[in-house]
């Protein structure tokens, strides 16, 4: 399914990290291998769970990832994976972690699919959308 965008909102089941200022930075995760590869799954809050499932808030039909493989946090500014104790572990650009920070573009392997994490500051991606110069349509100066 390449280009699908998935949205998981919080609903209680993963509990809450230290979240201040989660709200100004958007994180997606896009599978970039495995059954999955080309889909977005928005890291909708600051404790987001990835596995088989159930429980979590982004399922993969995987059976080299467990039911609850890592958590993808968002804690004193920063996001890190923490693996799960899974079964298989998690690897973070090809290094086995317990628990590790991320950066845009980190890679992250969990059961037999690769994610790359892409972070984003929301408040550069509003000053750039108003540096834009706005076209109005029929619009004469």
């Amino acid at each position: 399914m390449a280009g699908v965008r998935k949205e998981t909102r919080f609903d209680g089941r993963s509990g809450r990290s230290g979240s201040d200022g989660f709200e100004r930075f958007t994180a997606s995760l896009i599978v970039v291998s495995g059954g999955y590869r080309g889909e977005e799954h928005v890291v909708a809050e600051p404790r987001w769970l990835v596995g088989r499932g159930p429980g979590v808030d982004a399922a993969f039909d995987d059976p080299e990832m467990s039911q609850r493989h890592a958590a993808i946090e968002f804690s004193r500014g920063r996001f890190q994976v923490t693996d799960l104790d899974s079964t298989n572990g998690t690897r973070v650009n090809g290094t086995g972690v317990a628990t590790s920070e991320l950066a845009h573009g980190d890679r992250i392997e969990a059961g037999a699919h690769v994610f790359q994490i892409l972070i984003e500051r929301s408040d550069a991606r509003q000053r750039e959308a108003r540096s834009r110069p706005s076209s109005i349509a029929g619009h004469a100066s």
